[in-house]
């Protein structure tokens, strides 16, 4: 994954391995496989009980945890995005164990070219604001009706234009986990 050089961000390297969603010291954690992309990717609907349009998705993370899955509407490209990210990144920082957070951008807006993604100039805002915070963005993904891709990689070839198919996160091994345990949001 390559990152652009616009957005300092620190990708997260997604191996193979059990995902929590519970912090430490409480109830035993439920636990999830999670192989990749796809996996984190379908457990957001899962764990919100639809599928969001429209909408940011960003979850809080420590190591193998999951905290926080905070789910917000697309501010209007007028918005002050500052206030905005400062205003998110604030209620992010209320789960003082994370170290980081993985975004999904869920949205329909046209990504003609790799280098130029939708809503830059909010990830942008956003990553300062919770770098700042010392939560930066690990990673993220835009999803649209279509297809899903890494956000921040501009390398065609680990990250396919315009995307990898949906059927992807729909046939994860965390989907299929999350049916068979009962979700079927």
């Amino acid at each position: 994954t390559s990152v652009s050089p616009a957005l300092p961000v620190r990708p997260l390297k997604v191996e193979p391995r059990t995902m929590t969603n519970s912090p430490l010291g409480q109830r035993p954690p439920d636990r999830f496989p999670v192989s990749g992309p796809a996996d984190i990717l379908a457990y957001i609907p899962h764990s919100l009980g639809f599928t969001p349009q429209d909408s940011l998705v960003l979850m809080t993370v420590d190591s193998a945890r999951l905290g926080a899955t905070l789910r917000l509407d697309l501010p209007a490209s007028s918005l002050d995005y500052s206030e905005f990210a400062a205003k998110v990144s604030d209620i992010l920082r209320s789960d003082v164990s994370a170290n980081g957070v993985l975004l999904a951008l869920y949205t329909d807006h046209g990504w003609k070219r790799p280098g130029s993604p939708p809503y830059r100039r909010l990830i942008q805002q956003l990553n300062r604001c919770l770098t700042g915070k010392g939560l930066p963005i690990r990673d993220g993904w835009v999803v649209s009706a279509t297809a899903w891709r890494e956000y921040f990689c501009t390398d065609s070839s680990c990250c396919p234009w315009p995307g990898r198919p949906l059927q992807e996160i729909t046939n994860s091994t965390l989907s299929a986990e999350m049916v068979y345990r009962g979700s079927a949001y």
